[in-house]
């Protein structure tokens, strides 16, 4: 029997992406810009500003070797490196992010906006037991005031057949 031939295009992956990955993503946060600031009178004064980096995004990294994002995204998933080149980014990526956020070179809604979208951040919302033992207590004096004795048993069943109440 002969070899079974390979079918589709060729992979574009070459090993080499992975340190080209991570060198794409290991910027400085931000750097000094030196401005010129001209008053009313004329006068000239002459300071450093700090001014945020781009983020770099995995899209830009995938559009200069030529491939998709899915490319990319399949790359993770077949080499092993490349999975641990990626999350690496991801860390630099964050980093870039988080540090620029803090330092207030980003406006507050948009830092709290692409952290949320880039990097998963989520607001926390704490709710204290007795806040739930409060609404549970509603609901049952809703249900025991308003339900029939039919509708009250199977609500109970309901909630018990989805393991949220037991016997």
């Amino acid at each position: 029997m002969g070899r079974r031939k390979k079918r589709g295009r060729p992979s574009k992956y070459k090993p080499q992406y992975c340190q080209s990955l991570i060198r794409f993503f290991d910027i400085e946060p931000h750097f000094a810009k030196d401005i010129t600031i001209t008053k009313s009178d004329g006068t000239q004064i002459d300071k450093s500003e700090e001014t945020a980096s781009d983020i770099p995004f995995f899209t830009d990294w995938c559009h200069s070797i030529g491939i998709s994002h899915e490319t990319m995204m399949q790359w993770t998933e077949k080499h092993i490196s490349f999975l641990a080149a990626y999350k690496r980014a991801k860390e630099l990526q964050e980093k870039v992010l988080v540090t620029n956020g803090l330092l207030g070179l980003y406006s507050p809604s948009s830092f709290i906006f692409t952290a949320k979208n880039i990097i998963g951040w989520r607001d926390k919302q704490e709710i204290s037991i007795e806040e739930v033992s409060d609404k549970v207590t509603k609901i049952v004096e809703v249900i025991a005031k308003n339900c029939t004795a039919t509708q009250k048993r199977a609500i109970f069943e309901d909630l018990k057949s989805k393991g949220i109440i037991k016997e």
